[in-house]
């Protein structure tokens, strides 16, 4: 079961969807009978607005729900235009995403503005780099020199986590 949710890690504000409500339904969800071997996943969307983002809110969200043991993965990370800092804040919302060790995958919901991407584009529609895709590729050449060991690690845990782990008995 992968459990994917929206403002958890942007939003300290929010009392319906935060972190500790994530960790309370999530509690609910694997301690309901049979469910004890459940092979689940903990997504966060991260739909940033265009002020300053709480990293240190975000650190904390993320330790509270990687304390649960299972991997995490930031979906649909986003920065909105609106602000002449967004490639900066789209930075420092990726490493704090990359630094912490529950978070095993970070998912952009950005790419070229030819395709539709109109909130953070990586390319304007010519396909030059914005500041946000320079971001990206200098991450990912920062990043590079573990990238190797990185991806055998995340196809051995994929690969773990592929295995039929739980049996479940139906009846009527």
């Amino acid at each position: 079961m992968f459990l994917n949710e929206y403002n958890t890690i942007e939003f300290n504000n929010d009392e319906t969807v935060n972190a500790h409500n994530y960790s309370i339904k999530l509690e609910e969800i694997i301690s309901y009978p049979g469910n004890g071997n459940m092979c689940v996943g903990i997504g966060l969307q991260g739909h940033f607005n265009s002020g300053k983002p709480n990293l240190p809110y975000m650190r904390s969200a993320l330790d509270l729900l990687g304390s649960f043991g299972f991997p995490i993965w930031l979906t649909e990370v986003d920065v909105d235009k609106g602000s002449p800092s967004q490639a900066e804040y789209f930075e420092e919302i990726l490493r704090e995403a990359y630094s912490h060790p529950a978070v095993k995958g970070i998912i952009s919901f950005a790419g070229p503005e030819a395709a539709g991407f109109k909130v953070m584009p990586l390319t304007d529609k010519d396909f030059k780099n914005t500041a946000a895709g320079d971001v990206v590729d200098m991450l990912l050449d920062e990043w590079k020199s573990g990238m190797i060991l990185l991806l055998k690690l995340l196809l051995q845990e994929t690969m773990d986590s592929l295995r039929f782990h739980c049996f479940m008995e139906i009846t009527t």
